[in-house]
């Protein structure tokens, strides 16, 4: 067994929560390792089809589920092993999690393995990754949005009644390339929006990802014009006293803006 084998292994306490005493089975339709397959090496630098446990023999995957107990219920734990051995070691299927996401919103397949994502090996691959393990619905909501820009998709996640608002005053477009989460943009991040809902955890993280990356307007041309306006009547005051205190609620004023912005955002 390599080292990096046992590292991702030993890492799973932090998402693992097993119900049940069953181990894992090898492949994901219940069989075991096929011996014809037992010496196969899984070289290092595995990139596509993409390998959890590469630098390893099949047989050596298979004993890393006794070693570290992987059981069935763990997650993602067995769909790694599962998903090594469906691409590597002769398994005739891959792990599909009852509450794994879908690439494309749809429900429809994506089979050309010539589409490639950023940051992902190819289209096909990252479906496969995604079926495989649990997920909440508003992170299939967010890899679906790749699913349509980057895999050809046909359809857009459906927008949701409550829809979380990332940018209340409008995208900003000189920032709309600008890649914020992995493949995503600040203009698909965006566009994306509608269909998360506003109370998940996934649009306050979305909210912060585009106030890291800049990708919103700060305020609207309204406030903006309101702002100039209450300056320039701060200049004309006769005396320093009311000069003074119209600078003082002029900068009160905007400081609540900016303030509700971030507390919306």
């Amino acid at each position: 067994m390599k080292f990096t084998a046992a590292l991702l292994l030993a890492q799973l306490p932090v998402y693992t929560y097993a119900q049940t005493d069953e181990l894992c089975t090898f492949c994901a339709d219940g069989s075991g390792l096929n011996e014809n397959f037992a010496d196969v090496f899984i070289p290092p630098e595995q990139i596509s089809p993409p390998a959890f446990f590469s630098n390893n023999t099949c047989t050596e995957i298979n004993d890393l589920i006794t070693e570290f107990n992987v059981t069935s219920d763990d997650d993602p734990g067995c769909a790694w092993v599962q998903l090594d051995g469906y691409h590597f070691c002769g398994c005739d299927s891959p792990p599909v999690a009852d509450d794994g996401c879908t690439l494309c919103a749809d429900g429809s397949l994506v089979t050309d393995r010539d589409l490639i994502v950023p940051f992902y090996p190819s289209c096909v691959d990252f479906q496969t990754l995604l079926t495989a393990v649990s997920r909440s619905p508003s992170y299939c909501i967010q890899q679906q949005l790749i699913g349509f820009h980057s895999c050809g998709c046909p359809t857009l996640p459906s927008q949701v009644e409550d829809p979380c608002q990332v940018c209340p005053f409008g995208l900003n477009n000189a920032n709309a390339d600008r890649q914020a989460d992995g493949p995503l943009t600040c203009e698909m991040i965006y566009e994306g929006s509608n269909a998360i809902p506003a109370s998940s955890e996934q649009c306050a993280y979305n909210k912060q990802t585009v106030i890291d990356h800049r990708c919103c307007i700060r305020s609207n041309s309204k406030s903006k014009s309101k702002s100039k306006s209450t300056k320039t009547q701060s200049y004309s005051k006769s005396s320093y006293s009311k000069s003074k205190s119209s600078y003082s609620g002029y900068y009160s004023s905007k400081s609540k803006s900016y303030s509700s912005y971030y507390d919306a955002v």
